[in-house]
């Protein structure tokens, strides 16, 4: 079969894999000006805004944001690379158009780095069609909506995933043939970098998967193998750097999500949709070891890295099933070998075509509600029939004088797009709210969780190892004040009863069913301690920070974590019974400014202990006190030494040593690119 025939094709299958695509991902959705919907996602607007409002033209890609859990690093744990091509595409169509295009680039670049993939892996027509073809059962298994990958998972927030493992499979290609030939140095080194930059499971199993090169009978192979990966490791870790470094040095201020997954049978892992690619991977994989196939060692070697992947991820603190996608894609693979036997000169044209008839025929069989699932998430906020409800209690929480927000969690919020909708008020009404989405950059998620649960019918309840508290107003109202809330969404008729009968609350305005509450609360982020802060020595903070916020008749005695003893009156060990009250005995005036990456404090409190409702971290620095002190819950505290106090966020260390490795790194790329004989070098070590 002539080399023009295959090409044509591969098109054509290509083309079929993308109108069938479309069929679904409907462009009148996806190029309609709405905000993205549904699941995780709508709360990813607030997150695009603040980057392309706030962060990039202050010149930042990482910064502060006010608007969840008391203020989050926002980018410093999450993903910065999705959102920020979605800002440069809204320079030439909408943003809410850009966005979309990057939340679906994921699925539709999936079947043509398959393509890819078998193509630097030089397997012959029509595998690379198959492969492409075969994408389709990963794709549309609708197994599971968290894992991350298929198109449930991609719909319910996962966005950045399904990239990041597009651009794996291609880098997975890539190094296969660079370590080969010794080539394309700087091409993986900017696959990986990128795959680093949109989600930490594929990085680990990009690297972890190129360690086949590794396993080698001659040792000379072994050390040329090894340096080559070594020079795009370390490349691809420079260029990182300026996100990777922070992460990494402020990690004790995360709130890890390690859920480990219940897997029942083998059904979960391989579902319906994905049982023709299990059969056939059988067979892919005994045809390879009949012929000794190299290129078959590697499908099964990351199949395994997978596997293994599954087993250590809970000790590294993160979700042990967002490595199960791996395993799916690679059956797909390897079900594309097993027609390497029946790929003779006359089957050759009609086996494609036959595939991707099977698969797309099958694929529609099987499907049921990811195409419900996408005509909600893409027609938007706007085209939902509780939009008029949602948008009118926006605009009226927008109005309001400024102060946090927290609503109840519930259910019935599903119908304005999502059920995490009012964690979009910081977009929506430009008003901070307690719950949002970065839980695992967020240091008071357990406290924010715990007061959902205290005042939600139906709490979630999200974080691993952490049991919630029951319904208690009662309980939840000093932990509001704590929290500087301001006003309450109320939604279930628990709650609005509680709400009318608790003299700490006024009731403010109705919309249908949901009603708002004025918390009866001071409005300052900075307070003067009742009584004097008590150090604290510990050895897990959080875990002691979460028993005192337990426990209301301890939470005006400020609980601090650090190491200068000599500061403090007080110093226990880690017993809350110790605990003493000595108050603090001040008549003195106290003025605040807050801004998003600012606090200004103008006070006649010198040398008294001032309270800063807003989350501790490292970036936080001081001028007009000698330092920020973590205290409980995971606030900031300060002891003036003048009148004046700004506290302002700001590069730390690890921040300015991660963007002086990326800068090398970048100077090393570029010159790389532009000269022939520093491109030789690399080659050569």
């Amino acid at each position: 079969m002539s080399l023009k025939k295959e090409s044509i094709l591969n098109l054509l299958v290509l083309i079929a894999i993308y109108a069938f695509l479309l069929n679904y991902f409907k462009p009148s959705l996806i190029l309609r000006d709405t905000h993205i919907a549904g699941g995780d996602t709508g709360s990813f607007n607030y997150m695009l805004f603040y980057m392309k409002e706030y962060l990039l033209p202050n010149g930042k890609l990482i910064g502060w944001s006010p608007g969840w859990f008391a203020g989050i690093p926002i980018f410093q744990f999450y993903f910065p690379a999705p959102f920020l091509v979605a800002v440069i595409l809204s320079y030439a169509t909408p943003l809410n158009i850009a966005f979309k295009l990057v939340t679906v680039s994921g699925t539709f670049l999936l079947p043509i780095t398959c393509f890819l993939f078998a193509k630097s892996l030089k397997l012959k027509f029509p595998l690379p069609a198959i492969a492409a073809t075969l994408a389709l059962l990963f794709l549309f298994n609708e197994g599971n909506s968290m894992w991350g990958g298929n198109i449930p998972s991609t719909l319910a927030g996962e966005f950045s995933y399904s990239l990041s493992l597009a651009f794996t499979v291609l880098f997975l290609g890539s190094i296969f043939r660079g370590v080969k030939e010794n080539r394309f140095l700087l091409a993986n080194v900017l696959l990986l970098s990128f795959t680093a930059l949109t989600h930490v499971y594929t990085l680990l199993f990009a690297v972890a998967c190129s360690l086949f090169f590794l396993f080698k009978k001659s040792r000379s192979e072994v050390v040329k193998n090894l340096k080559y990966l070594l020079k795009v490791y370390f490349l691809a870790f420079l260029l990182v750097s300026f996100w990777f470094i922070p992460a990494l040095a402020k990690s004790e201020y995360r709130t890890p999500l390690n859920y480990v997954w219940q897997t029942k049978d083998l059904k979960e892992v391989v579902p319906i949709t994905l049982l023709p690619a299990l059969v056939l991977a059988f067979f892919g994989a005994l045809a390879g070891f009949r012929l000794r196939d190299e290129r078959v060692y590697y499908i099964l070697f990351a199949t395994l890295v997978s596997l293994v992947l599954y087993k250590l991820t809970p000790f590294l603190k993160l979700t042990d099933a967002r490595c199960l996608p791996f395993f799916q894609l690679m059956l797909c693979f390897l079900a594309a070998y097993a027609f390497v036997p029946l790929a003779s000169e006359r089957l050759k044209p009609l086996l494609p075509v036959i595939v991707l008839l099977l698969t797309i025929a099958f694929v529609a069989k099987t499907m049921s509600y990811i195409p419900y699932w996408i005509e909600w998430n893409y027609s938007g906020f706007e085209s939902k029939n509780g939009w008029q409800q949602f948008d009118a209690i926006n605009k009226y929480l927008q109005s309001l004088p400024e102060g946090r927000v927290v609503h109840e969690f519930s259910r019935i919020h599903d119908k304005f797009g999502t059920v995490r909708a009012f964690e979009s008020i910081p977009f929506f009404a430009k008003k901070p709210v307690l719950e949002g989405l970065l839980i695992e950059s967020a240091v008071n998620a357990p406290f924010v969780f715990w007061i959902q649960s205290e005042i939600s019918e139906t709490p979630t309840c999200p974080i691993p190892g952490m049991t919630c508290s029951q319904f208690s107003l009662e309980n939840a109202t000093p932990h509001l004040q704590l929290f500087n809330v301001n006003y309450i969404v109320a939604t279930s008729e628990k709650l609005k009863n509680a709400l009318r009968n608790n003299s700490q609350y006024t009731f403010l305005k109705k919309f249908d069913e949901i009603e708002i509450y004025k918390v009866n609360n001071s409005g300052k982020y900075v307070e003067l301690a009742r009584y004097e802060p008590v150090l604290v020595k510990t050895k897990d903070w959080k875990k002691l920070s979460l028993e005192w916020f337990k426990n209301k008749n301890l939470l005006d005695v400020p609980l601090v974590f650090s190491g200068d003893e000599k500061s403090f009156k007080i110093v226990i060990n880690d017993d809350l019974t110790k605990l003493v009250k000595i108050p603090v005995e001040a008549n003195c005036s106290l003025e605040e400014f807050v801004a998003n990456e600012e606090i200004k404090i103008k006070t006649s409190c010198v040398g008294k202990p001032l309270l800063i409702k807003i989350s501790y971290f490292p970036n936080w620095k001081v001028e007009g006190a000698e330092k920020i002190y973590l205290a409980s819950p995971a606030f900031m505290l300060v002891f003036p030494k003048n009148e004046n106090v700004r506290i302002y966020y700001t590069e730390t260390l690890s921040d300015l040593i991660g963007k002086v490795f990326s800068m090398v790194g970048l100077i090393v790329l570029i010159a790389s690119a532009a000269s022939k004989r520093i491109s030789k070098f690399l080659s050569s070590i």
